[in-house]
């Protein structure tokens, strides 16, 4: 009797361990989802702008998904810090043509360089 009910504890243990941890495991893909989905509608917005290469593109996808997460696990008095630098490496892959096109955009321009809480 004493190894059937532990057998049955066992079990119910393992089954809730697991389904704690696949809940938290999906809280984590939204996150990153979301994330990724704003820096893909700031580089569309990018490329309806400038031109760019299918490399740059690529570079720039990654700069803009690593500065969302980098100011999303960022204390709120780093946030803007952070958003300039991050803002300051985007303009500094661009050309100079590039970057005039880009400030002719002012909403653009500061929507990306810019932290707005």
């Amino acid at each position: 009797m004493k190894k059937i009910l532990f057998a049955f504890l066992l079990c119910t243990a393992f089954t809730i361990q697991s389904n704690a941890q696949s809940n938290t495991g999906s809280a984590t893909q939204t996150k990153e989802q979301s994330l990724r989905e704003s820096a893909l509608k700031d580089l569309s917005d990018i490329m309806k702008v400038i031109d760019i290469t299918p490399e740059f593109k690529n570079d720039l996808m990654t700069l803009l998904v690593m500065r969302n997460e980098a100011v999303a696990n960022a204390p709120e008095a780093n946030r803007a810090e952070l958003y300039a630098q991050y803002g300051k490496k985007l303009m500094g892959g661009l050309t100079d043509a590039q970057r005039d096109t880009l400030k002719q955009k002012t909403d653009l321009f500061i929507r990306l360089t810019e932290y707005k809480p």
